[in-house]
């Protein structure tokens, strides 16, 4: 069988017979539809459920068929919040609007809301939503839903926070997401660079939601492999800006009692004037790629997390934006060839040796030319381990096939 699906971006679960699909349609993009196809071996599809949560997707996870959806809402939707510079207002004419609409609303106008057979709900409790100090905001929730593919039972919302999300890090008990914001109330030159709010929670035993803790640290992350969670610590890798230098940084977070992220240790000067392109954590090491001109691939030793250290370097054109473990030792990257000057020359695929982490090498590459979805996207990627061969995607729908001698 087959199923047409509506133009949007698709995020697709398979669990032991079921198959969930969530989308942000093109034609909706401030809400987000689930759908869940009991699917067979002979190829047959049956759809058995549909709902629609209001907000976009930020994230999907799956922790044995049950759905963890990171979405974005805007209290916009319900709020006629105005902006100054939106809507040609002075601040003090955009403040007093947004306050009487405050002052006006109730408290459904703030919670995000799911649509089920005709019927609105809100998908969240007051006593569910926080503010943070860190990163708040009144026009934006970030919340999260959760579903059992395999039960009868509806989308349900766990918690939220009045913030935005750029990005979303999850494991088997946690979910962390991350916003990116500049500091507006400083005009440059003197305006410091960017930085990153991580807001963290996690599951218990019945996959009920509690929430851990918030921290900032500064600079900017590439996305969810910039995070890593290891026992009670949280790793995150960024590119800052200092007195207008760029450099990058590995700081060690944990979690205090006051649910406040608290550094334990941080390694930086990581690629002066250069950016982080790809992060890979692999136990007690983290592989960071900065880029400029050429493409140093750091090996980053945090076993001790309160003096975490680089251990080695590699420089090398170009750079790898993804990278991919594949056991022995050894770490494939997908990225761009480049030139002593920096300029791009095409999808490349490297083999890294990184089993002695202060002389890490380059074992061989392979230029494909173009660009690859997989650069940006690692679900372009494929690594089989029996046949020793990757697989890449690109834009126009050709797979690239290369084998490991």
């Amino acid at each position: 069988d087959s199923v047409i699906l509506p133009e949007g971006t698709h995020h697709l679960v398979l669990h032991d017979g079921q198959l969930a699909v969530v989308s942000d349609l093109w034609q909706s993009w401030d809400t987000t539809h689930i759908r869940v196809f009991s699917v067979t071996e002979d190829g047959s599809v049956q759809l058995q459920s549909t709902e629609t949560v209001e907000g976009r997707t930020v994230g999907v996870r799956s922790v044995n068929g049950h759905l963890r959806i990171l979405l974005e809402t805007s209290n916009r939707d319900q709020l006629d919040f105005v902006s100054p510079w939106e809507d040609n207002l002075t601040e003090e004419e955009a403040l007093e609007h947004n306050i009487e609409q405050i002052e006006r609303s109730t408290i459904d106008q703030w919670m995000p809301r799911i649509f089920l057979s005709g019927v609105t709900k809100s998908a969240l409790d007051c006593n569910q939503i926080a503010i943070s100090d860190q990163s708040p905001t009144a026009q934006t929730t970030t919340w999260i839903a959760t579903r059992d593919i395999h039960s009868d039972d509806v989308t349900r919302g766990q918690l939220g926070i009045m913030s935005r999300a750029d990005a979303m890090y999850a494991t088997a008990n946690s979910v962390h997401f991350t916003t990116t914001a500049w500091n507006s109330d400083v005009e440059w030159p003197q305006q410091p660079g960017p930085e990153t709010s991580v807001h963290s929670f996690s599951f218990n035993a019945n996959d009920t939601m509690y929430y851990l803790a918030s921290g900032t640290v500064p600079g900017e992350t590439i996305g969810q492999f910039a995070l890593n969670e290891h026992g009670d610590e949280l790793r995150i890798a960024t590119t800052r800006t200092v007195d207008g230098i760029s450099e990058s940084a590995v700081t060690i977070l944990t979690a205090g009692d006051d649910n406040t992220y608290d550094v334990l240790g941080e390694v930086g000067g990581l690629g002066l004037t250069e950016r982080i392109y790809a992060v890979r954590y692999i136990g007690d090491l983290a592989y960071v790629v900065t880029f400029r001109e050429t493409d140093p691939l750091y090996v980053v030793d945090l076993t001790d997390p309160t003096q975490p250290y680089a251990a080695g370097e590699l420089k090398i054109p170009g750079y790898s934006s993804y990278l991919h473990p594949i056991g022995d030792g050894k770490l494939l990257g997908i990225g761009q060839d480049a030139d002593n000057s920096g300029r791009t020359r095409g999808t490349q695929i490297s083999l890294f040796d990184v089993s002695d982490s202060s002389n890490p090498l380059r074992l061989d590459k392979v230029d494909i030319g173009g660009a690859s979805a997989a650069e940006y996207d690692h679900k372009a990627f494929l690594w089989w381990p029996a046949g020793q061969f990757t697989a890449t995607a690109d834009y126009d729908g050709t797979v690239t096939v290369t084998r490991l001698d």
